[in-house]
């Protein structure tokens, strides 16, 4: 049991380090598949079967090394088994928590350069053009299909700059009562999330827009 911790422990840390160094961009270079850890588990099982086996015929003396090696009694075949399906299963679970981590950064870095492109875009413009440029900005960012910078009078809001399904709109006015915008302008930033039109059915725009 003690040779089988240890060994358990040497894949662990093994495969630990290759998280690590990749996600610090260096290493073991196995950040160039999804499935790197998985395979390197299944490398280091075979591996270490290959190792059992020798250590079984040096310490026992018993049969050929070929035979150890596919053919072992039943209480080592178990052994080898259960290590093997421990240091592919926390293989598994390496790559499926790297996977995640890559996603993420992946998606931060994707932000990153939107936002840049958005701010560059917006150096040096003015006026009607730069409010186009920051609706643009905001659906290519946030992948929306629509984006309004509105000027607010009284009970109507007139948009200085609109962007809807990546047309520019001009004119574009509406009714604050009963509108997403009527909340936001009460009480300032607001997410809707889902079922917009059924939260707010008396906004025809809004629903025209669907």
């Amino acid at each position: 049991m003690t040779r089988i911790l240890i060994e358990i422990l040497w894949i662990a840390v093994f495969l630990s380090k290759g998280a690590r160094d990749n996600a610090t961009g260096g290493g073991m270079g196995l950040s160039n598949s999804r499935y790197s850890f998985i395979l390197a588990a299944f490398a280091a099982a075979l591996l270490l079967w290959v190792l059992e086996a020798l250590v079984h015929l040096l310490a026992f003396s018993g049969g050929s090394f070929v035979g150890q090696l596919v053919d072992p009694d039943s209480n080592e075949l178990w052994m080898r088994s259960m290590i093997a399906g421990l240091v592919i299963g926390f293989g598994i679970y390496v790559q499926a928590a790297f996977n995640r981590q890559r996603e993420q950064f992946d998606k931060l870095q994707q932000m990153n350069r939107m936002f840049q492109t958005m701010v560059e875009s917006m150096v040096g413009s003015s006026g009607n053009e730069f409010f186009q440029n920051t609706v643009r900005g905001l659906c290519d960012l946030l992948g929306a299909d629509c984006a309004i910078i509105s000027e607010i009078d009284s009970s109507r809001a007139r948009a200085l700059a609109m962007q809807l399904d990546g047309k520019y709109i001009d004119g574009f006015e509406y009714h604050l009562k009963g509108a997403p915008c009527g909340k936001v302008a009460e009480g300032g930033y607001r997410i809707f999330p889902e079922r917009v039109c059924e939260s707010f059915p008396d906004d025809e725009d809004l629903i025209e827009m669907r």
